[in-house]
């Protein structure tokens, strides 16, 4: 369903802001 797809593209972005910041504390330590 729409609602579905737009979780998992929540989802998605939401996972894709904690490889982000996961990278970040990497590069940083």
């Amino acid at each position: 369903t729409d609602r579905d797809n737009f979780m998992s593209a929540e989802q998605a972005v939401s996972y894709g802001l904690v490889d982000k910041v996961i990278a970040s504390r990497a590069d940083a330590a």
